[in-house]
This record gives structure tokens, sequence and C-alpha cells, in this order.
């Protein structure tokens, strides 16, 4: 679902609508990596948090792009269900073609 915000019209204009959505983490942070791997230049850092539940984390459920290699991926317990997982990806190499 995709909401338009009201915005202020004088400091920004008649043409300017804030778009938020609501999505889940996997797609979020799959649009996150896209990114990454299409903005950041080649040896750039991508440094973000993912919200976990311990008991179902897995390397295998870590987000993955193959342009990023991942460096570090360090738990930060915040519940003894919950924790929040820092990730630090470094891109080695532009997107193919057929990856865009």
């Amino acid at each position: 679902k995709v909401e338009a915000k009201d915005v202020d019209r004088q400091k920004y204009g008649d043409n300017h609508s804030v778009s938020t959505s609501r999505c889940e983490v996997d797609e979020a942070f799959e649009h996150l990596l896209w990114n990454a791997a299409h903005l950041l230049r080649v040896g750039a850092r991508l440094v973000c948090f993912l919200p976990v539940q311990r008991e179902d984390y897995t390397p295998s459920t870590r987000p993955a792009n193959v342009c990023l290699e991942l460096l570090h991926d360090c738990e930060d317990v915040l519940q003894s269900k919950f924790a929040r997982r820092l990730l630090v990806y470094v891109k080695r190499r532009d997107p193919t073609d057929e990856e865009w």
C-alpha cells in the first residue's frame, strides 16, 4: 500500500508529494542491497542493522547481493528472543546488464 502524505506546499511547491509504503523487512533489504549495488562505487561500503528473531536467524537467511561481499555480521542482543545484526558489505563489482 502506498500513501501520499500532506506536505508543506509553500516549502516544497505544488507538485511535491512524499510517498510512504509498508513492506516486509526482507523486501526492504532486497531493495536496499539492489540500490547499493547500483549506486555505490566499487570499494564503497554499506553498513546497516537487520532486526531478527534470534532463533530464526541463520547465515542462509541473511540478505545478499552478487555485487556485494559481506565483511562483518555482528549480533547485538536486544531481548532474549530479539536482536539486531550489524551487517557490513563492500561493493566488489558493478552489476552486469542482466542484473539491471
